[in-house]
């Protein structure tokens, strides 16, 4: 999602952009096909020919398997490399990151973790640069959404999978404890399998319509316009969350997440560690707690607001040293 949010506002620029992966659901790739983006399948890690021949202006690499002697190999294929990066936590060998440019967008991120790891990158840190996709950008903050936000209703989201499928049996538990809930629960496109779909159904016919299924979801700026409280995996939706000024509960199921358990995140939102434990008695106890104390909801709102999320988003392109985007579209 993050890479789509950079490929929307490139392409707004003129700058035609292309996804090369060696592992995309199904659903994505339709998306990004409607979105009017190429697609490049990769054999694992593959990088000689089918990337050396497109002759890339930008390259931008995101993920968490690259060796630092694979990252070299890109690095020559295009005069600037962008890393998307989480942190030197996410990087426990130091990996060296081989770019011209980071972008990390954790508010944790501090110029001193790239002094070996990206040294004389230019460093673009902070969440001043979320990648927000447009459906976000266009909503001016801090001014409140089009739509008012309903009482007791709760997006909940655990992002492109939830192998342990937890979004469904969170929602199965409020549902049963709350009678006036509402819940909008997004199922992402690598989330779906056959236990799933049998719970999903299930809930569906004991719960509608207090019960929204959004799959494959892009409309989650309105879904979290409308949403009193919202509880999310504590990944990058946090971000888009803190810029729709959705008061949320943060749950770490990985270890890339884990900074989200530390300020100023905690300070943000109320944040549980599920790694190893998932207590839904603990999560369903403290999210009746939230909803029936409405002027703390009201005072986290005000205080997300006040956060400068994305304040340069639309900067970037810039930023990378392409300055004339309004000519005849170029490929990065």
């Amino acid at each position: 999602m993050r890479c789509l949010a950079l490929a929307e506002i490139f392409e707004q620029q003129g700058l035609r952009c292309l996804f090369a992966c060696a592992s995309c659901p199904a659903a994505l790739q339709l998306r990004l096909q409607q979105a009017g983006m190429g697609f490049l399948p990769l054999q694992e890690t593959e990088d000689s020919e089918a990337l050396a021949v497109l002759q890339p202006q930008l390259l931008v690499v995101d993920g968490y398997h690259f060796s630092s002697a694979y990252r070299q190999r890109l690095s020559r294929l295009a005069e600037r490399v962008l890393v998307l990066d989480d942190g030197a936590a996410s990087h426990p060998d130091q990996a060296q990151l081989h770019a011209s440019h980071v972008l990390n967008s954790s508010a944790q991120a501090r110029p001193e973790d790239y002094c070996q790891r990206a040294a004389g990158a230019e460093l673009l840190l902070g969440i001043e640069y979320a990648p927000l996709r447009q459906e976000f950008l266009q909503i001016e903050r801090p001014s409140q959404p089009s739509q008012p936000v309903q009482p007791n209703r709760v997006l909940i989201s655990f992002g492109g999978s939830d192998i342990l499928n937890l979004g469904l049996r969170l929602s199965q538990r409020l549902l049963d404890c709350h009678p006036q809930l509402c819940i909008d629960l997004v199922i992402g496109a690598a989330a779906s399998d056959q236990q799933a779909d049998k719970l999903a159904d299930d809930l569906l016919a004991r719960h509608a319509p207090r019960l929204q299924l959004q799959r494959n979801c892009q409309q989650m700026a309105r879904l979290m316009g409308q949403a009193e409280l919202a509880i999310s995996a504590a990944g990058s939706t946090l971000l888009e969350l803190a810029y729709m000024a959705v008061p949320s509960i943060a749950l770490v199921v990985a270890d890339n997440q884990a900074p989200a358990l530390l300020s100023p995140y905690s300070q943000w939102f109320h944040s549980l560690d599920f790694r190893r434990q998932q207590d839904l008695d603990r999560l369903c106890q403290l999210t009746l707690e939230q909803l029936a104390n409405h002027a703390s909801l009201q005072q986290q709102r005000q205080a997300l607001k006040q956060l400068p999320v994305a304040q340069k988003t639309r900067q970037i392109p810039c930023m990378l040293g392409f300055q004339n985007l309004n000519q005849e579209p170029q490929t990065p």
